[in-house]
């Protein structure tokens, strides 16, 4: 099945990177509703990353070990028994590591979240979802959990911006049916 025809038809890989924020978690869950459809594989993957230069250094070694263990938990907690995964947990820039990836799995899709920074923390930062959507030719799911904890998701496919308008919850669940 051609990437671009993935969500057309039964989905069988979807990378999933997440961190041990809500926002993520909303991300995996989503994940789990497309993968429990579909009888797809989830790849749940973490990436730790060093800042340098002008970026804050926000990530030492020992926190890192702990974010790796706290995603191995929450991927076991979350689709354990319920549908087939994998870890994958890599080191270096996210983007490019997560692009790495989802052509090494042969991913049909993306699910991932986005923290919704903006102004100088964008810039300081940068965005690895709009890195993710520039550079990779697999069709990306983005989405934000806000306050309330309904999940917000975007669509991107290769060659199209924006191919799908934000979702309500009630959009959201019929989505998952």
């Amino acid at each position: 099945m051609a990437k671009s025809d993935s969500l057309s038809g039964t989905l069988k890989n979807i990378l999933c990177p997440i961190d041990v924020e809500p926002a993520s978690i909303c991300a995996l869950d989503l994940a789990l509703k497309l993968a429990e459809r579909d009888r797809a594989t989830i790849w749940v993957m973490h990436v730790t990353q060093d800042y340098t230069g002008t970026q804050p250094v926000v990530t030492v070694p020992p926190q890192s070990q702990i974010k790796q263990s706290s995603v191995r938990e929450i991927a076991y907690n979350r689709l354990e028994g319920r549908v087939r995964y994998q870890v994958i947990v890599r080191h270096g820039d996210a983007g490019n590591e997560i692009i790495r990836a989802a052509d090494e799995v042969g991913a049909d899709l993306i699910v991932m979240a986005t923290h919704g920074y903006t102004g100088t923390l964008r810039v300081l930062i940068g965005s690895v979802c709009d890195h993710v959507m520039q550079e990779s030719g697999c069709p990306l799911m983005v989405v934000r959990a806000r306050q309330d904890y309904v999940a917000k998701a975007e669509l991107h496919l290769p060659g199209i911006r924006q191919a799908a308008a934000h979702l309500n919850e009630r959009k959201f669940q019929s989505l998952m049916r």
